[in-house]
C-alpha cells in the first residue's frame, strides 16, 4: 500500500490487513507516520496489552479488508493493479 492509498483508506472497526501473507487485525493506526497497529487476531473487549501491537509501515501491507455481518470489502494495493493505473 502506498502513501496515497493509506491516506484514502477509511479506517473503521473490524478492519484487517494482509501483512507477510497473513491476515492481521488492525487495532490502531499512526496517521502521521502511516503505520498500521496490528494484532494476530481480533482482541477481546477487555484488551489492554499495547505491547502486543506490531507496528507496520503501510508499504508492507498488501491489502486491507473489512468484515462485519455478511459483508466483506477488499482494498487491494497498487501491486495488484495494472501498471497504467498505478
Amino acid at each position: 500500500m502506498d502513501f496515497a492509498q493509506f491516506d484514502k483508506t477509511k479506517f473503521c472497526g473490524n478492519m484487517w490487513a494482509v501483512h507477510n501473507g497473513e491476515n492481521k487485525f488492525v487495532v490502531t493506526a499512526n496517521f502521521p507516520e502511516r503505520l498500521f497497529g496490528l494484532l494476530p487476531e481480533k482482541p477481546s473487549d477487555d484488551f489492554d496489552d499495547e505491547f502486543m501491537i506490531e507496528w507496520v509501515r503501510c508499504e508492507n501491507v498488501s491489502e486491507v479488508f473489512y468484515t462485519g455481518g455478511n459483508n466483506v470489502a477488499n482494498i487491494k494495493t497498487s501491486q495488484e493493479q495494472p501498471e497504467d493505473q498505478q
